[in-house]
């Protein structure tokens, strides 16, 4: 009986993040390269107080940070996963974050940006 149940377990993961019933970001494998697709969805919707699950696709650290870049003073201040490790992934909790659109950027790959669109 116990093969059965490996199908069932598969379903479950079929929808990917939508199976966890939030909203979810892939960090693209080889997103660290310049100029290569890295944060998916680009601009991700979601609304107040969502947990968002940043999932990390690459082989290296990765983070979700708010703000433009290392140099902006509101750097962080919204959110931030902190460093994700490579096939790891974090929460991003917009518990405290007020509507509105908020860009965001890897700590480690300034370059790499995205946006969240707060509802």
């Amino acid at each position: 009986g116990n093969q059965t149940t490996a199908g069932g377990g598969n379903q479950t993961t079929a929808g990917g993040g939508a199976a966890a019933g939030g909203p979810t970001i892939n960090i693209l494998e080889g997103s660290s390269i310049q100029g290569s697709p890295d944060y998916d969805p680009d601009e991700l919707t979601a609304s107040a107080g969502a947990e968002v699950t940043v999932v990390n696709q690459d082989t290296v650290l990765h983070s979700a940070t708010s703000g433009t870049g290392p140099q902006d003073p509101e750097s962080a201040q919204q959110f931030d996963t902190s460093l994700i490790n490579a096939g790891e992934s974090a929460t991003l909790s917009l518990a405290q974050v007020t509507p509105g659109q908020y860009d965001y950027y890897c700590i480690v790959h300034p370059y790499m940006t995205g946006k969240i669109v707060v509802q």
